[in-house]
């Protein structure tokens, strides 16, 4: 299952640079899951991007492998 772009169209956030979904509020901090049901629930509207030129995920992990 592609839970990160699920939670991206269900409006959860964006997808970051480095790949993980990302909330203004929280970053990457949060554990995403599925529940399989049949109901029909009502749609949120997507996220906008917000990373702009940051790197800043890219920075941090580019001198982790330097270590």
């Amino acid at each position: 299952m592609m839970e990160v772009q699920l939670a991206k169209q269900g409006g959860l956030g964006w997808r970051g640079k480095h790949t993980l979904l990302l909330d203004r509020e929280v970053g990457s901090y949060f554990f995403l899951g599925e529940i399989y049901i049949d109901l029909e629930l009502p749609a949120d509207e997507p996220v906008s991007e917000h990373c702009g030129r940051c790197t800043a995920c890219i920075d941090i992990c580019r001198s982790e492998e330097r270590r």
